[in-house]
């Protein structure tokens, strides 16, 4: 209360000046209130934002280029702290653009820290870098190192949020390193706190706890309330780590206490994640969602940073993931990879600009070394002619020096030609790297596509089931049945969750394929043990659903090298598939055989069967994810993608036969493995 009184009474006192006076009196007022609104950035920055919109007006009034660049200046850091990024970018811009006509490098240096600190928010996290590091080539250029702690100390924070702690441990040792020469509290706190994060990663909980310790006192020292914040949640997790549950809570209480006292939306977010992460570990889902959504809202609500939106929603999957909450979960997480795959398609497009503008001064160098040799040629050109012409009377002499001239000139004429080759070179090899570029982002763009695909498919196959669920418990519920109907409609509802459950057991087990999860793993298999195996897995199943599961097995041991785990999944799905189109009262086999050194295990069913069109699709090895049109009665498509992965991993060949009404078999042939 006491800041906004403070803060009202300055902006009234604007209005006591006119804008257009120049006098002492006048320049000495400004001069204090843009003292005043670079100190009410932390702690009050709307007031801040009003000093500065008033003093951007005055310096507008005025024929001073060093007081629009500061005016620009103060205005972009009030909208950085008040969370108006965009903005921020394009003030501090224009200030810098003035610093640089000014040729003024100190506040160039400043400008460009804080135009890094705005990108980095923003997900540019390569731009950002560069900014950090010109401002550092400036420094040097200038003998002015007054700001590379600082500069430095962001580069290690940018590595942080990427998650590259080896870059990130580095650059803040030097940071600390330079901090504790020059004596920089507000960068020695800070780094000490990121060495702390780092050493509790590597389980070294003593270390952390002495560095974290040491950043407390500086910071309760300086009343550096956002360091104090990270203090607090380092304590948490050490304390988390090692098991004191009610200490961490408390530690990340105060650190979001210390947060909001700040008035920093993008600092709460952040420590309440932590506390977020300890609630579901400790199981209190409903703390956890409640905090969760609150976070998110800020987020959402109060900045236009990418990682914090992204880390928000990583948390909110999680936790209604813990809540049973599939649909939610999943449509989170998609939120999720969305803002994910922008920062990293930002950081590849920067990646690649930065490449072509190399490849361009690489073309642009030989360019010019080729418009010097052009001019080298023409002089000596010009001084063969003069020769000539004067020396037109000396007939030996002349001709010894149009012979040396001659030479010269095929000499620097090859030159040029190499040149011109090495150009055409570069070209061609530009070119190529476009193309490349042009057919990763094709390729990225089917990736992106097929993911979209299957989270649309699974979120249409899963609200089916739950809402015949839901429908079934509201009459169990008003008691609307009889016996045999409550019977029959138990008997649905556990037959629709066993469908449901090896959906999500499909999903769980294609995101496992799709990110390294499984291995290949061959043993010498007998496929008799492997059918009886599978038949006992799957007896009660196919019991419940009326039908019969029967195997017919060659006498003679049937073996294959392949990795057990993958096909017992396969073969799974195949057999769930069977069960789903019999006919009740039908017969599901499992046959094994060898065949032209073949050893084949095959699925039979007598039900429905397949068009002719659906059996070319899943005959041919189909690695994408199936229309919402061709699932509708068939399921997500995952279990397809399982089938042809699985079967080919282990050299496998799939052989699908089927009559419309009659039924379908799906044989399997592995190499025989004597």
């Amino acid at each position: 209360m006491k800041n906004r009184i403070v803060a009202t009474l300055i902006c009234l006192s604007l209005y006591s000046f006119s804008f257009g006076q120049t006098s002492d009196s006048a320049w000495n007022h400004w001069d204090s209130l843009y003292a005043v609104g670079h100190s009410l950035l932390y702690s009050n920055p709307d007031s801040s934002l009003n000093i500065a919109r008033e003093y951007i007006v005055w310096s507008k009034s005025i024929d001073d280029e060093y007081e629009r660049a500061y005016a620009h200046d103060l205005l972009g850091s009030a909208y950085y702290y008040t969370n108006y990024l965009d903005s921020s970018v394009r003030h501090h811009h224009i200030a810098y653009d003035y610093f640089q006509s000014l040729e003024d490098s100190s506040d160039m240096v400043s400008c460009l820290i804080n135009l890094g600190n705005v990108y980095s928010d923003q997900g540019y996290y390569l731009k950002a870098i560069n900014f950090y590091l010109t401002s550092l080539e400036i420094q040097r250029s200038i003998g002015e190192m007054d700001q590379q702690s600082v500069a430095i100390f962001d580069i290690a924070r940018i590595f942080d949020d990427q998650k590259d702690y080896l870059n990130s441990e580095h650059y803040a040792r030097s940071a600390l390193k330079i901090a504790r020469q020059d004596k920089e509290n507000h960068i020695i706190a800070p780094s000490l706190n990121l060495l702390a994060e780092a050493l509790i990663r590597k389980g070294q909980l003593d270390s952390a706890e002495l560095l974290t310790r040491e950043s407390y006192r500086i910071c309760r020292q300086e009343n550096f309330l956002i360091d104090m914040a990270s203090c607090e949640s380092n304590f948490g997790l050490i304390d988390q780590i090692k098991g004191n549950f009610y200490e961490a809570k408390t530690h990340f209480r105060e650190a979001i206490s210390i947060t909001k006292k700040y008035n920093d939306p993008f600092s709460v977010v952040l420590q309440s994640n932590f506390l977020i992460d300890l609630f579901l570990e400790v199981g209190e889902i409903d703390s956890a969602r409640i905090l969760g959504i609150e976070s998110y809202g800020l987020a959402r609500n109060t900045s236009k940073s990418r990682f914090l939106l992204m880390e928000s929603t990583l948390r909110l999957s999680r936790i209604y993931e813990a809540s049973g909450i599939p649909e939610m979960a999943l449509s989170n997480l998609q939120d999720y990879v969305k803002y994910l795959d922008t920062i990293r398609n930002l950081s590849a497009s920067e990646a690649i600009l930065a490449q072509n503008n190399l490849e361009i001064e690489k073309a642009n160098s030989l360019l010019y070394e080729n418009i010097s040799l052009v001019k080298k040629a023409s002089n000596n050109n010009r001084l063969f002619l003069l020769i000539t012409l004067s020396l037109l009377g000396v007939g030996l002499a002349l001709i010894i020096l149009m012979v040396i001239l001659n030479q010269r000139r095929k000499k620097l004429n090859k030159d040029l030609q190499v040149k011109n080759e090495i150009i055409i070179g570069n070209q061609k090899e530009i070119d190529d790297r476009k193309q490349e570029v042009i057919q990763k982002n094709m390729e990225l763009n089917e990736l992106i596509h097929n993911k979209d695909k299957l989270l649309a498919i699974l979120t249409h196959d899963l609200k089916q089931p739950f809402n015949q669920l839901h429908y079934m418990l509201e009459l169990l519920h008003l008691n609307a049945l009889n016996g045999e109907e409550r019977d029959d409609m138990l008997l649905e509802m556990k037959i629709s969750l066993q469908g449901t459950r090896n959906t999500i057991d499909n999903l769980l087990i294609w995101s496992k394929s799709q990110f390294g999860g499984f291995e290949w793993k061959p043993t010498v298999v007998n496929l008799n043990k492997l059918a009886l195996e599978i038949k006992d897995q799957l007896r009660d199943q196919f019991k419940m659903s009326s039908i019969e599961l029967s195997t017919i097995l060659d006498k003679n041991p049937v073996n294959a090298l392949i990795d057990k785990e993958q096909i017992l999944i396969a073969l799974r799905n195949l057999l769930n598939n069977a069960m789903k189109f019999s006919f009740n009262d039908s017969i599901v086999e499992i046959k094994t055989y060898v065949r032209k050194d073949m050893a084949f295990i095959e699925i039979i069913d007598h039900g429905t069967g397949m068009t002719e069109e659906l059996v070319e699709k899943l005959s041919g090895n189909n690695k994408q994810i199936m229309d919402l049109g061709d699932i509708t009665s068939g399921g997500t498509g995952i279990g397809v993608l399982i089938v042809n992965e699985f079967i080919d991993n282990n050299n496998g060949r799939l052989s699908i036969k089927s009559e419309l009404g009659k039924g379908s078999s799906f044989a399997i042939g592995f190499p025989e493995n004597n």
